[in-house]
């Protein structure tokens, strides 16, 4: 059966002067796409497509180059259309991002309402897929908040607006994480392709689910969870869990 694989872009140089779509990768995002390539499965795609920016550009020759394909390009998988405010500071652009997903009917601060660009990329990735005649998998290389909205469609059934988190809850929401001790692990990316992706395929869980276990096994702490596979898993692996 052939697979649509969506490769989000890994790092990027920042740079307040440059237009967010003329970021290039930086040299860890370049390293970690050489990771990626490392990957036996990698050797099954057959067509690659990818958006307009600068970065999906190079991460998508990378594998390109890797393969020996001409990567398609098509312009409705780019990022979402920020160029209202251009390059903001992390803490101001996580709180428009925040807004962006939490009212989705609305243009916040002026960027793409986040409804567009779903059904944008969901046409992207549909016009991708129907472009495809060889045989194999395919790559569809684009930026990482694209992911979510085909993701969304795909995984979630349709459960109306009122469904949405609305402004108080996220606002509370906020408030707690605030309060915590939050720890950003930056090895977690290093062994997506490796330890990590074991664990998915031994475990039967999605690569997502299997990182935090592979978190849980490396730092020797326990998993907290709703999912129950994630919760089997954690267990069959003596990790220690808490269970809501």
């Amino acid at each position: 059966m052939a697979i649509a694989n969506f490769i989000t872009h890994p790092e990027v140089v920042v740079d307040p002067s440059v237009p967010v779509p003329d970021w290039p990768l930086s040299s860890k995002g370049i390293k970690h796409i050489r990771l990626m390539l490392d990957q036996p499965s990698v050797e099954m795609v057959r067509a690659i497509f990818r958006g307009a920016e600068r970065k999906a550009l190079e991460a998508a020759s990378l594998m390109a180059d890797h393969l020996s394909l001409s990567p398609v390009v098509i312009d409705d998988l780019g990022e979402n259309d920020r160029s209202a405010t251009g390059y903001l500071p992390r803490a101001e652009f996580e709180t428009v991002a925040n807004e962006f997903f939490a009212r989705p009917e609305e243009s916040v601060r002026g960027w793409e309402q986040a409804i567009d660009a779903q059904r944008r990329i969901v046409g992207a990735v549909d016009h991708a897929i129907s472009m495809t005649r060889a045989h194999g998998h395919i790559a569809i290389i684009s930026h990482g908040a694209s992911a979510v909205p085909p993701q969304g469609r795909v995984n979630q059934p349709d459960r109306g607006p009122a469904a949405r988190c609305n402004e108080a809850y996220v606002d509370r929401s906020l408030a707690r994480l605030a309060r915590l001790a939050i720890k950003l692990d930056e090895e977690t990316v290093d062994h997506a392709w490796g330890s990590t992706r074991t664990l998915a395929r031994k475990e039967g869980l999605s690569l997502y689910d299997a990182a935090y276990l592979e978190l849980a096994i490396r730092g020797r702490m326990p998993s907290a969870s709703c999912d129950k596979a994630l919760l089997a898993a954690a267990t069959q692996r003596k990790v220690g869990v808490f269970a809501a």
